[in-house]
């Protein structure tokens, strides 16, 4: 089974609105350098086990430009220090900028690594030495090489002894270099894991900070986000075009607005969420969209467990193991399927059911002949379930299953923002909606998950969200 199409692919934090093109360019700098900061302090937020990507992790253009911009620097090193008498400048900015990574490395508390960093790749004196062409590079590089070596963790100091082995210049220092930037990594990684409680309370502060330079110089750069809440006010308060201001008495809290807007990112259309999917998410697009996928798929198979299994007998009807196997099954089919239009659901659905036959087939070819009798007279009957799902909105076991799970999901994400408790504890305490039990493991998964991108989001946020909400209150004349 072929993948639907994909979301609009993932922008930045900033978006793409076209008043921007009036912007100086050092706005257009400041924008693109918070939204990067935005990044990188959300995912540490999000991700415990974050690190920082290595470049084997960039596309493949960049990994293309980053290669010809760095051959194109080594080999004008290797022209350089090849001349006669050889030309030193690209090869003393290399130095230090090593020198900085490697005082970087000392650390701010040993001291005598940096006096022996200063002293023996003392810069002025270098240049001088160059001048008279009295620098030995090589032996500038063995030091350098025994400082990584002290300096680095046990698993980098085979990679970093193997230096000593090049006797080429540029090669050297090429390498010197490489192994220089992959220690800086290996210390911010350590830095992230041991000190991650401090990093994630300032963090937040961090991200707020960031997107307010973007909200300050991006005209209109909240306006997704204030439809999204626009839309979640006018459902929650029965507001139709069509109806007169007698429709606009009823209270909307701002708990259930914001329970709402967050789950209306799972409930409506692939092409809605696309449209309107606000800012304040942006850092989370690929995650919202992700839990939309498995939350489709998780609800699919739900329902169409649900509608099939009646049409059997109760002993099997009763196997929990067997169901619980044809389950996961289920969910293989479709893992990769994003369920976006009548075509795809279809044909999710008629795989599923013909999986179902295949393995109660096999049940009963287990079992009696009598029962494969009666089981062969309601093929048919079990096949013919595909086209009912179609439209899956419109199916009674889809909608009510589709309206449980939100409920589940917004229950579980409510309380984990309001409780005290541990997440295990909220866990066990938001019971499984009927129905659903076949599902119950992934689903309570699912709910955790998506109740920490929504938790994370909630609580950086609501400094901006807060004015528009006061803005939508008035607007829409609501009562809180």
């Amino acid at each position: 089974m072929s993948n639907s199409s994909t979301p609009r692919s993932e922008s930045s934090v900033s978006g793409a609105d076209p008043s921007s093109r009036g912007m100086s360019d050092q706005d257009l700098q400041d924008i693109e350098v918070a939204a990067n900061n935005i990044t990188m302090t959300h995912e540490i937020s999000y991700d415990a086990q974050f690190k920082l990507p290595d470049d084997q992790k960039q596309s493949e253009l960049h990994q293309m430009i980053s290669k010809t911009m760095e051959r194109a620097f080594w080999d004008k090193l290797r022209d350089d220090l090849t001349q006669e008498p050889p030309q030193y400048a690209h090869a003393l900015k290399l130095l230090l900028e090593i020198k900085e990574i490697l005082l970087h490395l000392a650390g701010v508390r040993r001291h005598s690594w940096h006096t022996r960093i200063e002293e023996t790749l003392d810069m002025e004196l270098i240049y001088q030495q160059t001048e008279t062409d009295t620098f030995d590079f090589f032996d500038v590089a063995k030091f350098i090489i025994d400082t990584m070596c002290a300096l680095c963790i046990p698993v980098r100091e085979d990679e970093i002894m193997a230096l000593r082995n090049i006797t080429d210049l540029t090669e050297l220092f090429k390498g010197i270099f490489a192994m220089a930037k992959l220690m800086s990594r290996d210390l911010a990684n350590f830095y992230i894991q041991s000190y991650r409680p401090i990093i994630q309370q300032q963090n937040i502060q961090r991200e707020r900070e960031n997107f307010a330079v973007i909200v300050q110089k991006l005209p209109n750069s909240l306006k997704n986000t204030k439809a999204w809440f626009r839309i979640a006010m006018r459902k929650l308060a029965g507001i139709d075009e069509n109806c007169g201001e007698s429709s606009r008495n009823k209270k909307v809290q701002p708990s259930n607005l914001f329970r709402e807007a967050y789950a209306s990112l799972l409930d409506y259309s692939y092409q809605t969420v696309d449209e309107i999917f606000p800012e304040t998410m942006s850092p989370d697009m690929h995650r919202v969209f992700q839990h939309k996928q498995d939350f489709n798929q998780l609800v699919l198979v739900a329902s169409v467990l649900l509608s099939s299994i009646n049409f059997f007998e109760s002993d099997l009807r009763s196997n929990q193991n067997f169901w619980n196997e044809v389950k996961d099954e289920l969910l293989q089919i479709i893992k990769d399927e994003r369920l976006d239009s009548d075509e795809s659901s279809k044909s999710a659905v008629e795989a599923m059911l013909e999986q179902i036959f295949k393995k109660v087939h096999e049940y009963i070819a287990r079992s009696s002949a009598s029962n494969a009798v009666k089981f062969l007279q309601t093929k048919d009957l079990l096949l013919q379930q595909a086209s009912k799902f179609i439209p899956l909105n419109a199916h009674p076991v889809y909608k009510l299953l589709k309206t449980r799970t939100l409920e589940y999901v917004s229950d579980v994400g409510e309380t984990l923002r309001i409780s005290t408790s541990t997440v295990d504890d909220v866990m066990s305490r938001v019971v499984i909606p009927s129905g659903l039990s076949s599902l119950h493991k992934e689903l309570k998964d699912f709910a955790r998950s998506y109740s920490k991108v929504v938790g994370i989001n909630y609580e950086v946020y609501k400094p901006f969200h807060g004015p528009l909400l006061e803005e939508l209150y008035q607007e829409e004349n609501v009562p809180v």
